[in-house]
């Protein structure tokens, strides 16, 4: 029997809070932006040596998105909020069993959860979770793809990257929040029989 009831933990912060918002960690907080996802043949050098990215329509749709406020301040808390996203995605079950040393990433210290070791083969995707689970149970998860362009692991080879998402306790279908990223080649051929276009609500 699956047992989630460990992680992911709780919010550490105001519950009101999206999971997709950065607003929701508490801790450091990095922005990749376009920059990072915007790569699809590779990288060129302009004339000032700067590093230029060549840019590919983005994979991902949004279809709505609103919050709710807790007072009538504009730039006062929120109660609540919803963004609704269309992109690739593939669903997939994973466990501590999967974790493993990402030896193309050495310099990134958050654990990665592998889907092609132990003898079952599905694809080269690599999750990592925006708090390392001590021992992560058997979960199912949402891999929904932003971008193509560099990994934020910093691995030097052009990825399709995303967002890991878990089911939302709620009682509409297609209601997740955001735990993790991933990353995965952009032109490994399991992930790309494996991928379906799917509409998704993150709380």
């Amino acid at each position: 029997m699956e047992n989630t009831s460990s992680w992911p933990p709780p919010p550490k912060v105001d519950r009101g809070i999206p999971s997709w918002s950065w607003a929701a960690f508490d801790g450091p907080v990095t922005f990749y932006g376009q920059t990072w996802f915007s790569g699809s043949r590779g990288k060129q050098f302009g004339s000032d040596g700067e590093e230029r990215w060549v840019k590919k329509p983005p994979a991902i749709q949004v279809k709505d998105a609103h919050t709710q406020l807790s007072s009538p301040w504009p730039f006062g808390r929120v109660s609540s909020g919803e963004i609704s996203l269309s992109s690739w995605a593939i669903e997939v079950t994973v466990s501590e069993e999967r974790c493993g040393r990402d030896l193309s990433a050495p310099s990134f210290l958050r654990k990665c959860y592998n889907l092609t070791d132990h003898g079952t083969h599905m694809c080269s995707a690599t999750l990592y979770f925006d708090i390392d689970p001590p021992e992560l149970p058997e979960i199912t998860v949402v891999c929904l793809q932003l971008g193509t362009g560099k990994s934020a692991r910093n691995k030097p080879s052009i990825a399709d990257n995303g967002l890991v998402l878990m089911k939302a306790e709620s009682e509409q279908p297609e209601v997740y929040r955001r735990v993790g990223m991933f990353d995965v080649g952009s032109k490994d051929e399991d992930w790309l029989a494996l991928r379906r276009e799917r509409t998704i609500r993150i709380v």
